[in-house]
């Protein structure tokens, strides 16, 4: 008898191995002109077994169901400005996730574009829907459709991937949710019942003394976003309503970069607790872009893009997707790459083009380009 039941348990486990989990982190970070980075990621896993018999824990069951029912391996929605659009990617948009070379022939991908919307506080609402705390415990307590709208600026995601562990073991389906959102801290520490800015007296005012403009008269702001002192209430409006009972326990919730200021009260749990301060590192960013429309009409006019790689030791490689409305007419043949502060052209950056050129009322161009960024050359 207590060799059957060692052999069920030794069963057990082995057929469990894969798990469903749940993480979630906030990541704060300091901007210049008393602005704050602040990003909220979601992460949740679950065996694809369970996934294909249905049984939805923490994935959710509205997504798992649309996913199944249209035989979907992979999805990356962003939540950004646009044009009605479809168009299949050639070179850009490989499979993030783990699949087999004989699933990947047989896959179609296509990427779409939507128009924007009126901005309403009710678009969040479905994002927290998908969550397991549902936005009621956890860093998602601190959404705020008010806060998250009114941002600078503000970015939504969902990703759904399949990843599969070198250990052989079974594939695990991963979906990670994401909201960036950069905040004004002066802005968002305002009361709501009293939200208008107010000219502050002379005497309050920061000013950066060490510019030689410097006078009675005048007042050259200083950049104060790294001495501030604020809480997380301040900034989104509202408290964080203790840890979402779904989480590890042992990995912190809120991080921040080391240059935070040393009075911002980071906290992980609600109530007695004291708050604890987390510091994580940012890594590089890996590319700057900037577009642009230049001239006028069809003789004239152009689309320019600048690329920037700011890593001083390691150049870049990546595939640039473009895709234009049909009645931009874009001539392949005046393609041009330079190098700033280089003369001449640089076409051998380029190294790979795929090109699509639009059809009247039908269809748009799409272009695509394999393509090299030098890394930046070291400052003087």
């Amino acid at each position: 008898m207590r060799g059957l039941l060692a052999l069920l348990l030794l069963h057990v486990v082995g057929v469990t191995s894969a798990v469903a989990e749940y993480h979630e982190q906030l990541n704060l970070r300091p901007l210049p002109l008393s602005s704050l980075l602040a990003s909220f990621n979601f992460r949740a896993t679950t065996p694809v077994s369970d996934f294909e018999s249905q049984n939805f824990r923490l994935f959710p069951r509205s997504l798992g169901q649309i996913l199944q029912h249209a035989g979907t391996r992979e999805l990356h929605l962003r939540f950004a400005l646009g044009r009605t659009r479809t168009t299949r990617p050639v070179m850009s948009f490989q499979p993030e996730g783990t699949l087999p070379n004989a699933t990947i022939s047989n896959m179609r991908l296509l990427h779409g574009v939507l128009p924007h919307e009126v901005v309403c506080t009710e678009n969040l609402t479905p994002f927290l829907k998908l969550l397991p705390c549902k936005g009621k415990a956890g860093i998602s307590s601190l959404l705020d459709g008010h806060k998250l709208f009114d941002a600078s600026w503000q970015s939504m995601a969902i990703d759904v991937r399949p990843v599969c562990p070198e250990d052989g073991s079974e594939c695990v389906l991963e979906i990670e949710q994401t909201v960036d959102m950069v905040l004004d801290i002066d802005r968002s520490k305002r009361p709501r019942d009293n939200p208008i800015p107010r000219p502050k007296p002379l005497h309050e005012l920061k000013c950066d003394t060490t510019k030689p403009y410097h006078a009675d008269g005048g007042c050259y702001p200083l950049d104060h976003a790294l001495g501030q002192e604020w809480t997380l209430s301040q900034i989104f409006g509202k408290s964080l309503k203790g840890t979402c009972p779904l989480t590890n326990p042992e990995t912190p919730g809120v991080h921040g970069s080391a240059q935070l200021p040393p009075r911002v009260h980071l906290c992980r749990r609600c109530g007695n607790e004291e708050p604890r301060r987390q510091l994580a590192a940012i890594g590089w960013i890996r590319m700057l872009t900037l577009i642009s429309f230049m001239g006028y009409g069809q003789e004239r006019g152009a689309v320019q893009t600048i690329l920037r790689n700011p890593s001083p030791d390691t150049e870049v490689e990546f595939v640039y997707m473009e895709s234009l409305p049909w009645f931009m007419r874009v001539y392949l043949h005046t393609l041009d790459a330079r190098i700033d502060g280089i003369q001449g052209s640089r076409r051998d950056l380029v190294k790979e083009i795929y090109y699509r050129p639009a059809v009247d009322r039908a269809r748009g161009t799409q272009l695509e380009l394999r393509m090299i960024v030098p890394r930046a050359p070291p400052s003087s």
